[in-house]
């Protein structure tokens, strides 16, 4: 599993690196090694409810268990009797006021998604009552010794023990667990979750803290998910259907791959599906083609052609009038050549919209970034035609654009750190570059004489055949199963063969305009088409059992700004 740290990069005395650019490694400043915050500067703390994917549907909940018609148990089939219990409730009524002012506070100074707003305002509209936080069960978190013999045999309630384990685990962590949890002037809290665990986020929890009059760190943002479907149907562990943890390893393909796939369609604002076909084709096209294919050939004309090392434009020149450059002198951060002015500008309009998504939870935009950053690159080394040619004719030239492009690819390995780390921690060794801190401008950081390491592809091209041994594989016990060996595989259909050919062909033209995410407002297009014909049956009385019309509204219209922002991104990345 690779760390949520980048590796650990040997010493070198081949590095030429500008200072002030380095990654700072905030264990180093104590001597346990633990992270602790800083009082007036930012400092964020995250916590993850687990990710969701829509698995078979759940038991509807009723007011009273009372309600069930001819209940019985789903495991021995016997049939429940009706007993007095006494039970520990939170008196949600009485807090109601103050989590609704609280609510409304921080939904506007923080960020929180349309579907976390929407699950929030409904159980505050509906009337917040006493909820029972014990149950009568063999396992679970035993209640503390100290309320006496008639509560011995109680456990928590999982939604009461599960949040509280956030400052928990941080206080196995360390001692000063409550310089992270109790210092809300200095600790901004962001929380992520499947949309069904909103409430427990923004009501439950913001009430069991103001509960006890203490000065908590309380949640600011919240980022929540819908669902992700698999092959136009649910997941399912039991039948076998979906590919799952093990089920990925399987498959021989690199976790990099997995992550940028499931996080590209993370289901943000509506629910999402996992295809084969869309898989194989991110990693061909997006991942293989675009990144690994600008981070490749610009390593590998280094290697070949200056022996490894970056040249410097000034030694390169052969015209007496060309101006000298120190590009070690901190002025020199960001002397390009003039006529990459535009180029220049471009990726520093990219790193701020990546700041911007990430500062908001806009995980796939953000992704989308990455992608349209690498794609300029591949238009720059296009637009100037790098080769043997330019390197004989105008060796200045030369030099320049490949300085430009080297520290480019140095910028995405911080940039997909967060998100491929063990792909941010190979770019590292190939630049043969220690890890760097996101910048807010694009500047030249490896200096001229850096010696850089060994090219090698990042990514590897995932053959077509395995779209449909892989559906087999997962699409369920009643599928059958193809054969696993090369010679046996089944040959595609000539519709498939068809559509297959389009693919490569709409791939390689995305390629060339240096727009990569054109799926991406296509698929955005379909999900808004559906999810406006939720709202006109809801608007029309015929929405389904539990539909909210509030809530389907907002999905639709942030996905509705999802698409304006990520047309207008490749709009301005367009030439």
């Amino acid at each position: 599993m690779a760390s949520p740290f980048p590796a650990v990069v040997p010493a070198s005395g081949d590095r030429k690196i500008r200072p002030g650019c380095e990654l700072i490694d905030f264990r180093q400043e104590h001597q346990d090694g633990k992270i602790l915050p800083k009082n007036g500067e930012k400092n964020v703390l995250i916590t993850s409810a687990l990710p969701y994917v829509n698995n078979q549907p759940h038991l509807v909940t009723y007011e009273s268990p009372l309600e069930l018609l001819k209940p019985r148990c789903s495991a021995c089939g016997s049939t429940p009797t009706e007993r007095l219990t006494a039970h520990l409730h939170i008196k949600l009524k009485e807090l109601q006021p103050q989590i609704e002012s609280w609510v409304k506070e921080t939904s506007e100074k923080g960020t929180w998604s349309s579907n976390g707003k929407a699950f929030t305002n409904g159980w505050l509209k509906g009337g917040l009552q006493s909820r029972g936080m014990t149950r009568d069960l063999k396992w679970g978190v035993k209640l503390p010794e100290e309320l006496g013999e008639k509560w011995a045999e109680k456990v928590m309630y999982v939604w009461f023990d599960a949040p509280i384990g956030y400052p928990s685990i941080t206080a196995n962590y360390t001692d000063e667990w409550k310089q992270w949890w109790q210092n809300p002037e200095n600790v901004t809290l962001y929380q992520f979750m499947g949309k069904d665990n909103v409430p427990f986020h923004t009501v439950l929890f913001p009430a069991y803290l103001m509960g006890t009059n203490e000065p908590w760190t309380m949640l600011n943002s919240i980022s929540t998910t819908e669902y992700l479907q698999y092959e136009g149907t649910k997941f399912s562990k039991s039948k076998n259907v979906g590919v799952f943890g093990q089920n990925a390893r399987s498959t021989g393909v690199a976790a990099s791959v997995w992550r940028y796939y499931l996080l590209q369609n993370r289901p943000e604002t509506s629910d999402s599906e996992f295809t084969w076909d869309d898989f194989v084709a991110r990693n061909n096209s997006e991942l293989l083609n675009n990144l690994g294919n600008f981070v490749n050939r610009m390593l590998k004309f280094v290697n070949a052609k200056y022996e490894s090392i970056l040249p410097d434009p000034s030694s390169s020149s052969t015209s007496s009038s060309s101006s000298t450059v120190d590009y070690s002198l901190p002025e020199s951060a960001r002397a390009f050549a003039e006529e990459d002015a535009a180029f220049v500008s471009d990726i520093d309009g990219f790193l701020a919209s990546f700041v911007n998504d990430m500062d908001h939870q806009k995980i796939r935009s953000a992704l989308a970034t990455i992608m349209q950053i690498s794609a300029r690159g591949n238009q720059f080394i296009q637009d100037n035609r790098v080769d043997n040619a330019l390197l004989v004719s105008n060796p200045a030239r030369a030099a320049q654009v490949v300085l430009a492009t080297i520290n480019l690819i140095y910028v995405l390995s911080a940039l997909v750190h967060p998100f491929m780390p063990s792909t941010s921690d190979e770019i590292l060794k190939q630049l043969n570059a220690t890890p760097r801190s996101i910048p807010d401008k694009f500047e030249i950081v490896l200096l001229p004489g850096h010696h850089i390491g060994t090219a090698s592809h990042l990514f590897g091209k995932i053959d077509l055949s395995n779209i449909e041994k892989w559906r087999g594989q997962f699409g369920g016990d009643s599928v059958s199963k193809p054969t696993t060996s090369v010679e046996e595989a089944p040959k595609l259909s000539r519709k498939q063969a068809d559509k297959a050919k389009k693919e490569a062909k709409a791939q390689a033209e995305a390629l060339k305009a240096s727009v990569p995410r054109t799926p991406e407002q296509a698929r955005l297009e379909e999900e808004i088409k559906g999810q406006g014909e939720v709202v006109r049956r809801l608007k029309l009385g015929e929405g389904k059992e539990g539909e909210v019309t509030e809530v389907e509204l907002g999905k639709l219209q942030a996905l509705k700004a999802e698409l304006k922002e990520i047309t207008e991104k490749l709009k301005a990345a367009s030439l």
